[in-house]
């Protein structure tokens, strides 16, 4: 079995996806079917969804350009969380969901979805589940909840299935975002199913692999895959391409993160009852990585993996910047001094009280600092003079070598947090039509072994961002 799996198209998509699909044939990957991880339309317009009239008609446009792209191969999707937007409403894209998604799915099966946006099926061997997504936390709805655990036990109890792969938008685990606590409320039935292999995912727009086990302990795999939108990190104080920490909440771990995440990108499966391989492919490029399996315990990487940034010391700096990202719990503070940065004893501004979304791929702030400065080691120090409550991640310093390459130090592998973390609200609240208002916290996303606390008004904070 041989198919693709690609992610978010994004906004706009067409020339994006077509560029994708010109990849897959100019590399001749042979595929039997495609699987895409969920938001096939984007239906928003700045910071709001779209009227119902629009998102009809890009539902429209969406499903038949995928259709005029990949013309005699079945093309199954999940639904994701652009595709429930409608109707000036994050979760008002029902319309949209009957009249269009289930018609295209039920057509491409040839089968009845009986008016609900979760399906299964069985292909050779191996047995395909796709879950909807309503919510980012537990908005896991109970018919849904109930199809999981009924195929999850036909397939332990079938001996011709020989792996379960499960398709959903967000995340069972959360590794890039630290927003939300995604949909979490699945791990209780899958960590039961003796014949999971995989869950594929897409909603970061990043590509990552990482593990945890069930309650077997064997490995539960979880591939996220960037699709054809990766961050665009554009705007005052932003910088194009930058290191990220990696949150591994426990107990799930990291098992591969060197190769590129934000590249445009889609991944080649091929399932046998020997082994499983996922290929991720670059658009317009070549391998990024490739990585298999073939027991119940272990992933290991077949194709090495391409580094992400150069950590070297560059020759001569033409121009360099500090990378974080911050978030600050208090509101209302624009009259306090902000809390101010030096590096290797020199001041070089201040942080910028940023209030707003809290994960990776909206993107990160950077204060410019003069390449004189910088050193093969460097002492970073932030100074909090008005005894704010904020967190600060993602630290690294870019320097510009002269011949325009980008040189990254390793980023700083703790969380900041001045003040007590657990005490933090952080209002990124989505509404869900069963469980109400859903909010984040930093413990459900976060380990606490790297969570470094700072005394709120202890002052400062000191530590090291050093160049191989």
């Amino acid at each position: 079995m041989h198919y693709c799996n690609i992610a978010d198209r994004g906004d706009p998509a067409e020339a994006r996806i077509s560029r994708l699909v010109e990849d897959v044939r100019k590399k001749k990957i042979e595929y039997d079917f495609v699987v895409h991880v969920g938001d096939i339309v984007h239906c928003q317009t700045g910071h709001a969804p779209r009227v119902m009239h629009e998102c009809k008609e890009e539902w429209k446009h969406a499903l038949g350009h995928v259709k005029k792209l990949f013309p005699d191969k079945p093309f199954l999707f999940t639904p994701g969380n652009h595709d429930w937007y409608g109707g000036d409403s994050w979760q008002g894209g029902g319309p949209c969901i009957r009249e269009h998604y289930i018609p295209f799915i039920e057509k491409e099966l040839g089968a009845p979805l009986n008016g609900l946006p979760f399906f299964t099926f069985r292909f050779r061997d191996a047995f395909f589940v796709f879950l909807n997504h309503l919510g980012m936390e537990t908005g896991l709805d109970v018919e849904c909840r109930r199809m999981l655990e009924k195929a999850v036990a036909h397939a332990d109890a079938d001996p011709e299935i020989a792996r379960v792969f499960m398709v959903s938008h967000p995340q069972l685990w959360n590794v890039d975002y630290f927003r939300f606590n995604e949909n979490a409320a699945f791990l209780e039935t899958v960590m039961k199913a003796k014949k999971f292999d995989a869950y594929f995912s897409g909603h970061v727009h990043m590509n990552s692999l990482t593990a945890r086990k069930n309650d077997y302990g064997t490995a539960l795999r979880q591939v996220c895959v960037a699709g054809t939108w990766p961050p665009v990190n554009e705007g005052p104080g932003r910088y194009r391409a930058v290191p990220t920490l990696q949150l591994n909440p426990p107990p799930s771990k990291r098992i591969f993160s060197g190769f590129p995440a934000d590249v445009a990108s889609y991944a080649v499966v091929t399932s046998s009852r020997e082994e499983v391989r996922v290929r991720f492919e670059a658009v317009g490029g070549g391998v990024l990585a490739e990585y298999v399996w073939s027991g119940p315990y272990e992933v290991r990487e077949s194709v090495p993996a391409a580094p992400r940034f150069d950590n070297s010391m560059p020759h001569k700096i033409r121009k360099a910047s500090l990378g974080y990202f911050a978030l600050f719990v208090d509101r209302f503070l624009g009259g306090a001094p902000a809390p101010r940065v030096k590096v290797n004893g020199v001041d070089v501004g201040e942080l910028r009280r940023n209030h707003s979304a809290f994960h990776t791929n909206w993107g990160g702030f950077s204060i410019e600092l003069p390449p004189g400065i910088l050193r093969r080691e460097n002492r970073v120090e932030i100074f909090n003079a008005s005894g704010e409550r904020f967190l600060v991640r993602d630290l690294a310093i870019m320097a510009e070598d002269e011949d325009g390459s980008e040189h990254f130090t390793p980023v700083y592998q703790k969380m900041i947090s001045f003040g007590d973390w657990r005490t933090f609200f952080m209002g990124f609240g989505l509404v869900h039509q069963g469980v109400g208002i859903l909010h984040s916290d930093v413990a459900v996303n976060a380990s606490e072994e790297i969570i470094q606390t700072v005394p709120q008004h202890s002052g400062s904070v000191s530590f090291a961002l050093d160049f191989k």
